[in-house]
């Protein structure tokens, strides 16, 4: 990692409990960096077959 990209330790301290982070924007407070994942939601998945 390059030192322009390199995370600020105050910023990892509070990303170490979570085993898997990455760089987003939050729409509602504008927030733009790296925030913790608890677990990804997938939704609309389709399991059938075609219906007649």
């Amino acid at each position: 990692m390059t030192e322009q990209n390199k995370i600020p330790e105050k910023i990892l301290e509070n990303l170490r409990p979570y085993k898997q982070f990455k760089p987003v924007t939050c729409l509602k407070c504008g927030y733009s960096g790296h925030m913790g994942v608890k677990g990804n939601i997938v939704r609309g998945t389709y399991r059938g077959g075609l219906l007649r």
